[in-house]
Formats: C-alpha cells, structure tokens, sequence
C-alpha cells in the first residue's frame, strides 16, 4: 500500500512542478505591539478575503489513505538507557500536565519527554471541522500543465509526523541570526524554505507564514476557517493562527490572565494563544521579530502576531493572523542535535518521492516519516536517538491501542 501511495503522489506532484522559484520573504521588523483581538473566520467559507480572491472550479485531487502503523512505528525505536527529564525542572513532562494540555482526542498518538525533548507523535488530522471546500484557489496537484489544467488539494491523508521540542534551548539574541542549510542567514529565506516550523497541541504541524513566493495563505487565496490548507503531500496544516470557535482555540479556552499554550516552536519556546485583551499578562510588551517575549514566570515564548495587512495586487487591507515562530526562530538552531534531515535522505526522497511544495529547498527540519528510506520508518531517521524514550519513562501520553517500549523491552543504545 505504501508503494502505491508514494507512486501516486509521485504522479501527481513531480511531473507537474520543476523546483519552486527562489523565495522572498517579507522583511522581519525589529518588533511587533501586541493587538488584541477576536477577530476569527467562524462566519465565512474562508480567512481569504473574497474581495480578491476568487474560487476556481478545478477538480478535488485524491490519494489513498497510506498504511501507517504508528503503533509499530513507535515499538520499533525501542528504548534507550537515559533518565527522563524531571517535570520538577520541566512542568510539561509530567503525565498531568500532557494529558491537561494536549488536546484529546486529537492526532497525538503519544507524547513524552525523554533526556532532552519532548517526543510528539501525531497523525497529523486536525480535530476540528476544516471547511476545505470553502477554500477559494487551494494548492495545484500536478500532473503537468497550468494551474487551470491541474486538480486541486480539497482533502488530507493521514500523516506519521514525530516532532522533538529541546527541553534545554539557547536563545540567540537576534533569531534573525540563525543559519539555514542552505548557508543563508533568515530572514533571507523562508523559515524554512520546506516542511514545518513546530507543532500544535492536537499535533497538526505548523508552517511558515509565507509560502515560497513570499505569499501568505491569505493572500494566495488557500486558506480554510483556521488558516490552514492541504499541500501537495495530502498534509493538513496551518499557516497562520488557528483561532476561532470552529479551529483550535478561542478566548473561551483561556482560564488564567495570559492566554493558554497551543504549541512549540521546533526551536524550543513554548507557543501562546494570540492576545485577546489589554489586560492580560504581559500585553504591553511588544513581540519581537519572531513573534516572542519575556515575563514572569513565563519565561520567553511565542505569541501569534494579529495585525492589518494590504494585498500588493489589489491594494485590499485584511487583518491578518500569523503564527509566530514569525520569519525567524529565537532559539538557536544549530545547537539542536539532529535539527534538520540529512541532506542524503531530503535529495532520496525529492528524487523517489516528491511530496513536497519546494523540492529545490536543500532539506527540512526532522518530523515527517513519510520521508525516511524506505517511507515510514522513523528509526532511519538521523535523530532516532533524539526521539527514543527512555527505558525507565514513567510519565508520559499515549492514545488508546498505543504502547511505549520501555521497562527494558527493546533496548537501544
């Protein structure tokens, strides 16, 4: 089945797209005020603003539901010989407080902190309604031809997504300084050019704001309700903030005076819900340049970043809503073990496979199974180490039907 799967989107997306053309994002600003706001998509079809964005009438691609065994995926780590993390020194390593933040039931087949990170293990199916008919101009699916001439993305598969979060993280003091495999400094390039920037509490993965034409979702016209759409790999994800009462969260998630955690930043800092109010926590200190602050007791975290955007074609203004990690990560990449893929597995699978939006980018960060050699098995990954569990894991998050392999079962060492 996984054969037929990697043929398929093999059809559909390398015969129809040569490598993306080089991108150029928007310029960071040094910082950004905080907005509050509740504005959400709830009530339309789509964040894409109907005064310029108008709804093509290609053809829904579609593509089998790969076999994935998550279960078996994650037996065949083993364990390891590493203490876990405490929660003493790191709260969200504690079983109480995965099961309180996660959502449930949602694409997170298990969570858990080893020695250095904490393990997400997702199915990558958001839990909420998608309205991905709403969505005015979705991504072409290839094929060959012009856009006019290919299906477009209307549906998702599932996903075997497994993200690593650095317990312990350096900050730079301007992310704007972090380095891409490519040896360009960010912002001079897309964050990144290919796959995700981190992860949502359901355990939907998160890319960057702007696509690799320097375009946001909204303004390509391929956003849902929740700022999310489908790319060319049938992979659900969101592009900017997933606030409304139909997406992610909403103000009615929030019981405390600082908005609640909805996700990390593969770069370690936690992620915040967007401000609502004036009067919460932390509200008059300005974001930086990508999209984080600091306050008691908090420490540095991100915030999504509302503000007015115009369209460059029409000159039409819209509110926004990015997700922060913005344009650059404030955590200092290069001293994440096993950050990126290698370089080797990215070119076999733009070569074999080719999933991808950006098949010129020189690779991704490290989370997407189906890009192992052979497809789907994550302990080829260059990080097995890093998404191991410890033997002696004691607190951890896991979905019905799935199973740690700890207590000394399968060892690796």
């Amino acid at each position: 089945m996984r054969d037929i799967f990697a043929a398929a989107v093999l059809c559909l997306v390398v015969a129809g797209f040569p490598p993306g053309p080089s991108p150029s994002p928007t310029p960071s600003p040094d910082s950004y005020p905080n907005n509050a706001s509740k504005a959400n998509c709830d009530s339309v079809d789509s964040c894409s603003p109907t005064s310029f964005c108008q709804r093509v009438t290609n053809k829904a691609c579609s593509a089998p539901e790969p076999s994935i065994d998550m279960a078996a995926e994650i037996k065949s780590l083993g364990c390891r010989q590493c203490t876990q993390a405490p929660s003493s020194k790191h709260p969200m390593c504690s079983a109480a407080s995965l099961k309180k933040t996660l959502v449930q039931p949602s694409a997170i087949q298990a969570a858990f902190c080893n020695d250095d990170f904490l393990v997400i293990w997702s199915l990558g199916r958001p839990n909420h309604a998608t309205n991905l008919n709403g969505v005015p101009r979705p991504p072409g699916g290839g094929g060959g031809g012009s856009y006019d001439d290919q299906c477009v993305t209307r549906s998702f598969v599932t996903q075997s997504q497994t993200f690593k979060i650095p317990l312990n993280y350096s900050l730079l003091a301007d992310g704007r300084k972090n380095v891409l495999p490519s040896g360009a400094q960010l912002p001079s390039e897309d964050l990144p050019m290919s796959g995700a920037t981190g992860v949502m509490i359901n355990g939907v993965p998160i890319y960057p704001n702007e696509d690799n034409r320097g375009e946001t979702i909204q303004d390509a016209c391929e956003a849902d309700r929740c700022m999310a759409h489908v790319g060319m790999g049938f992979d659900y994800h969101y592009h900017g903030d997933p606030f409304g009462h139909t997406c992610l969260y909403s103000d009615d998630n929030f019981t405390g005076s600082h908005p609640t955690v909805i996700g990390w930043g593969a770069d370690g800092p936690t992620i915040y819900g967007r401000y609502t109010s004036s009067s919460q926590d932390g509200y008059s200190l300005d974001l930086d340049s990508c999209g984080g602050h600091t306050h008691d007791p908090y420490g540095y975290h991100y915030h999504p970043v509302v503000v007015e955007s115009t369209n460059s074609e029409s000159g039409d203004k819209y509110t926004a809503a990015l997700i922060s990690p913005v344009n650059c990560w404030k955590g200092d990449v290069s001293k994440i073990a096993n950050f990126w893929m290698s370089s080797s597995d990215w070119r076999w699978f733009v070569e074999n496979v080719g999933k991808t939006e950006n098949p010129g980018a020189p690779t991704q960060i490290n989370y997407d199974n189906s890009k192992t050699n052979p497809p789907y098995t994550p302990k080829y990954r260059n990080d097995v180490e890093q998404i191991t569990p410890c033997c002696t894991t004691s607190e951890y998050y896991t979905a019905p039907g799935i199973t740690l392999p700890i207590n000394g079962e399968s060892v690796v060492v």
